[in-house]
């Protein structure tokens, strides 16, 4: 297959296998235009009309360099046809007589250069642009517009001015005024001194007549207790008399229940002592039965001893027969031995 070339750049793309003695050499060609594509140089001499940058495949050319220098004496306006691809240009401006310099491809907006200086153009595919051009044109906006706003502050500053000239004129005759309000206030406080005296004779009147009013009203608060309190002391005292009424009544009560307590308390006392004397027989007798139970248990122990005594000596007996049991059995067995 054979080499193809890159749209952008027109660098030689080598077909796999393809240059098998040459390939170092066309690698070094490709990096040399790329070199010239960054920072590569091309000299253009304009007059006027269309001038169109040079294309070639895999080889230098116009369209293909970073920096374009224009050069010559202008007689008109120049275009500067650049390939559909895109691209940015560094363009340095030597030429003389300042006719519109205006780089476009065939068919689209073109970017026209300033009268004097340097421009950065960039193109698209249908498109060119340029940025300086673009920034001074946005600073000669804003130098426009910091003009007009230089020109409002100064109009301003006169309006302030005037209204400082007119703030003055106030302030005079505001102390004008002040001085007429001083007057009248002094005047003002004249009349409030005799009202103020007139005040204070007619507070003193009403002072004593609320207190005569107090007095009098505190009095017959004092009469209308004393009142209720003779009403509550009769009371009291018809309540005190019923109470008294009522206690006689239950002192006798409580005289005649003592009388008839004490007539069953001596029956009482009389039968206490007549148990507390069974309660005393019964006593001796329990004694009685005690010491009886006390020699009956001395009784059965001395038994018990006697008894232990007489098994000892049945087991010595009993062992006593057993050995002489033994011996007879020995005997016996010796007689039937002999007799044999």
């Amino acid at each position: 297959m054979p080499s193809t070339y890159d749209p952008l750049l027109r660098l030689e793309l080598q077909a796999t296998g393809e240059n098998a003695t040459t390939w170092g050499t066309k690698t070094n060609n490709n990096l040399d235009l790329i070199a010239a594509a960054i920072a590569g140089q091309s000299t253009l001499t304009l007059t006027s009309g269309d001038v169109s940058l040079t294309t070639a495949n895999a080889a230098a050319d116009q369209a293909r360099s970073g920096i374009l220098v224009l050069q010559g004496t202008l007689s008109g306006s120049v275009n500067v046809i650049v390939p559909t691809q895109s691209k940015t240009y560094a363009v340095v401006r030597q030429t003389t007589c300042a006719y519109d310099i205006i780089f476009k491809n065939a068919s689209g907006t073109g970017a026209t250069l300033p009268p004097s200086g340097n421009e950065i153009i960039v193109c698209a595919t249908a498109t060119c642009v340029g940025l300086v051009g673009g920034l001074t044109s946005n600073v000669s906006t804003l130098e426009t517009r910091v003009a007009n706003v230089s020109a409002s502050v100064s109009a301003l500053n006169v309006q302030l001015a005037a209204v400082s000239a007119e703030v003055s004129a106030v302030k005079v005759q505001v102390a004008a005024v002040s001085a007429s309000v001083s007057a009248l206030n002094v005047q003002v406080n004249a009349v409030s001194a005799a009202l103020t005296s007139t005040n204070n004779v007619v507070s003193a009147v009403e002072v004593r007549v609320s207190a005569v009013s107090t007095q009098a009203t505190n009095l017959q608060t004092q009469v209308d207790a004393v009142s209720v309190l003779v009403s509550a002391l009769q009371i009291r005292v018809a309540a005190v008399s019923a109470s008294v009424s009522a206690l006689q009544i239950q002192v006798n009560n409580v005289s005649a229940a003592l009388t008839s307590t004490n007539n069953v308390v001596s029956v009482l006392e009389v039968r206490v002592s007549s148990v507390s004397a069974r309660v005393s027989t019964i006593q001796a007798q329990v004694n009685t039965v005690s010491t009886a139970l006390t020699s009956t248990n001395n009784v059965v122990a001395a038994l018990e001893v006697r008894v232990s005594t007489v098994s000892a000596r049945a087991s010595a007996i009993q062992a006593q027969v057993n050995a002489v049991s033994v011996l007879v059995s020995v005997i016996n067995a010796l007689n039937i031995r002999i007799t044999e």
